[in-house]
């Protein structure tokens, strides 16, 4: 798991830095020092206000085709989070979860599950 200081190489051309980064250990058993050389499997980025909303959906594009597994928007003003996939045609999948809903690692994290209401406390 990297923070927001741990780079991932997406590309020869794309190195991204998400907010919360993790990768599997049977994809990368170490740490590197500096950048990851390959795509996380799953990719957390948190929207600030000064963010596009269409910005943030083509980065999260360009990490599911460079081969992150899903990807997870977090929408603090409205209190939301969207969960990012591909489909087979590669065309983004997007389902947005509110506070009463729950976030689910699906293959990425198994077992993992997050109450949307937990992030976003009263």
């Amino acid at each position: 798991m990297t923070g927001a200081d741990g780079g991932y190489i997406l590309s020869d051309h794309n190195e991204y830095i998400p907010d919360v980064g993790y990768i599997s250990k049977e994809r990368l058993p170490e740490l590197p020092e500096r950048e990851v050389p390959v795509p996380p499997d799953l990719a957390v980025e948190v929207v600030s206000p000064t963010d596009s909303k269409e910005a943030v959906k083509q980065k999260a594009r360009k990490y599911l085709i460079s081969g992150t597994r899903m990807v997870w928007i977090v929408y603090p003003d409205n209190r939301t989070v969207a969960v990012c996939r591909l489909n087979k045609e590669n065309v983004l999948n997007i389902t947005t979860l509110d506070t009463t809903g729950t976030l689910d690692g699906g293959d990425v994290l198994p077992g993992f599950r997050l109450e949307i209401r937990d992030i976003f406390p009263d």
